[in-house]
């Protein structure tokens, strides 16, 4: 069985490389920029809130159009795809739905006015349900970076002390091993937060909210995990045992070919 948690050199410096890129760009724009400008990168129209809603919304593209590929390369009778496309269609609605949160549900965008019996029980008086209570913000935010720490670095770095064999069907799940970067970071910062904090002074000047940081390296890993989803998929799963799984891949003229994973 191939291992699909494997990382090329490439692959480790990409995603190393823009985990690192991001804080040091906030402390470049700190260190260089004037205050407005600083807090207009960190405000809701800013860069980094910006893009807590086109990653998301690019997931669930990919997710989408894997999804299609899925339906029509892969008859239900050749493979046994059941568990890849609840975790495709999972990821997809709730990256949906962080988009939608993030920007209010189009709030943000267009600017419409919060209705007043909304306004008086969100906190910020957005369009959101975020905003509402610790259930609706912090209670969906700890199961997301409990998801992140078992998925994305618990099980990924198990697998990679262990080189555990995994069945085809768990193995096309597993993260690639590119994600530890983005994860580590993603929780690496949480200590922006719990530090000063556990010292009593303030956060560090360049990163006056270190949870929308966080939310940042969350995001790209669910997108990793999505084009990681649709790169396997179209390469005829390589964790397949041989001999046990058929995907029918097209080629150029378009007459389809079997290929035995």
């Amino acid at each position: 069985m191939a291992d699909m948690g494997q990382a090329t050199k490439g692959t480790w410096q990409r995603t190393l490389g823009l985990s690192l890129l991001v804080p040091s760009l906030l402390m470049f724009v700190r260190a260089t920029g004037t205050s407005q400008f600083f807090e207009w990168f960190w405000s809701e129209q800013g860069p980094l809130e910006l893009s807590h809603v086109l990653i998301p919304l690019f997931a669930v593209g990919v997710g989408i159009v894997t999804l299609w590929t899925r339906r029509n390369l892969l008859p239900p009778q050749e493979i046994d795809l059941r568990w890849l496309t609840v975790a495709i269609v999972g990821l997809s609605l709730m990256c949906f739905a962080i988009a939608g949160e993030e920007a209010s549900w189009g709030q943000h965008l267009v600017g419409w006015s919060t209705p007043e019996g909304w306004s008086a029980v969100n906190d910020q008086q957005e369009t959101n349900l975020h905003n509402i209570g610790t259930w609706a913000d912090q209670k969906p935010r700890a199961i997301v970076e409990l998801g992140v720490i078992i998925f994305g670095i618990l099980w990924p770095v198990w697998h990679l002390l262990t080189s555990q064999k995994f069945d085809a069907k768990w193995a096309v799940l597993l993260p690639p091993m590119m994600v530890l970067p983005v994860t580590f970071c993603g929780e690496a910062v949480r200590l922006l937060e719990t530090v000063p904090k556990l010292l009593g002074v303030a956060n560090p000047s360049a990163f006056p909210r270190p949870s929308e940081l966080q939310e940042f390296y969350f995001y790209t890993f669910f997108a990793l995990c999505m084009w990681t989803w649709r790169q396997r998929l179209l390469t005829g799963l390589d964790a397949a045992e041989s001999g046990e799984v058929t995907i029918r891949i097209p080629r150029e003229d378009e007459q389809p070919e079997r290929i035995a994973a």
